[in-house]
């Protein structure tokens, strides 16, 4: 029996169209993986979802694999952007590094140090949460307006800490020239209690800057609770979201709040996990959206074009649209900030009320230094471990680079 030739070139083509290979999806990769469950997780997860469920970019799914960002690591030869939502700020500088090195785009999704965009900022390097100063700057007008001269800083000891206080010090100085720095205290991680109240005690200030997170700032907001009424200082609190409920009176707080905006996401997020989404579920979906964002305007998975693409990139959000800014790579992402119990709830602060001017930042960031390159060499031999220093002590942290300059009017 004989077919008509158009017959069998029509099945032919029918049979090649059931058997087409799907589109190979491009591959996103995240530094310093967290759980599937973690909220960040969560939130870009979400994010990927809803991109792939809309036929993904450039016609290709996006998938997120895990990626070892150690020194010296080979570069993943079929990643086309790169990011992370740990909140460390030297691991986000040794990922910083080390994408310069690979020359591949990164979006650090929640760690804030100043340091990222500026003294070491690199072509590749973006960062979407507000940075130290943009957080510090949302604070200070009401710092100032308690109109108290004797401040007691308490920070975590570690990196994102002390620059807080740094920042905070330099800030309050600079507007009002009769503050003054009465202690410094570094706290190490669980070492809250009733020594730390009494070393504060010892400095007699008038009001507290509370640059402590997580378990330590529960810890801290339940022995402040316990004290008696009239014992109760004023106080700045930098990362009031941890609080596991509102701010005790009299306190000020950056946080995370809700906003009609926001309402979409949240209800879409909490069909999804059963919970509410918390400040790093916002920034992972965020975060993800950035990048196929990315993607879309480069129209291209090449590196070089897609960090042209993030310098300037715009995009809607559930915080309403954001930018990252073309002269530090930093995202006009604001945050909340309210009052204690019964006096005000949160509002937003758009990030670009909070960021430096252009020539200000510009002078921050040297663009004419090579890339710093990630360290290859082996580690030094291990040796005896040196005494474990005081919880508390007066910090001598003092950021690197360009000084920091008073925040202009």
């Amino acid at each position: 029996m004989r077919f008509p030739f158009a017959f069998v070139v029509g099945l032919s083509l029918v049979a090649g169209a059931a058997y087409a290979e799907p589109p190979v999806p491009i591959r996103l990769g995240e530094a310093h993986a967290q759980a599937d469950t973690s909220d960040f997780g969560q939130g870009w997860r979400m994010a990927l979802d809803e991109i792939n469920q809309a036929a993904g970019v450039l016609g290709r799914p996006l998938e997120v694999v895990a990626v070892d960002v150690q020194a010296g690591a080979a570069r993943p030869a079929d990643i086309s952007l790169l990011f992370d939502g740990n909140p460390d700020d030297a691991l986000a500088l040794q990922t910083s590094h080390q994408a310069a090195a690979w020359r591949l785009p990164y979006l650090a999704g929640r760690a804030q140090t100043d340091r990222l965009i500026w003294q070491e900022g690199n072509r590749y390097t973006f960062r979407l949460p507000p940075s130290t100063r943009m957080r510090i700057a949302a604070l200070a007008p009401r710092a100032l307006a308690l109109r108290q001269k004797r401040w007691a800083l308490v920070y975590t000891a570690s990196q994102r800490g002390q620059e807080e206080a740094a920042t905070f010090a330099s800030m309050m100085t600079a507007f009002q020239s009769k503050t003054e720095i009465v202690s410094r205290l570094a706290v190490a991680p669980g070492q809250v209690d009733a020594g730390l109240l009494r070393a504060i005690d010892e400095s007699r200030p008038q009001a507290l800057l509370l640059a402590l997170d997580g378990p330590d700032l529960a810890a801290f907001a339940r022995l402040m609770r316990a004290q008696p009424q009239a014992d109760l200082l004023p106080a700045v609190l930098t990362h009031g979201e941890d609080l596991p409920g509102p701010a005790p009176a009299g306190w000020i707080a950056a946080t995370h709040g809700d906003s009609d905006s926001q309402a979409a996401f949240a209800s879409a997020y909490q069909a999804r996990t059963g919970r509410l989404p918390t400040l790093p579920a916002l920034q992972g979906y965020i975060a993800l959206q950035s990048l196929a964002q990315a993607l879309r305007v480069a129209q291209s998975t090449d590196a070089e074009k897609l960090a042209d693409a993030l310098q300037g990139l715009a995009l809607d959000t559930p915080l309403g649209p954001i930018q990252y800014r073309k002269i530090d790579h930093q995202s006009t992402m604001g945050l909340f900030v309210g009052a204690g119990e019964g006096q005000e709830s949160p509002h937003y602060v758009d990030g670009s009320r909070l960021q430096l001017p252009d020539p200000v930042a510009y002078r921050m960031r040297d663009l004419s230094k090579p890339p710093r390159p990630a360290s290859t060499a082996p580690a030094p031999p291990t040796q005896e471990a040196a005494p474990a220093p005081p919880a508390y002590d007066v910090s001598r942290f003092a950021s690197g680079g360009a000084a920091l300059p008073a925040w202009p009017d």
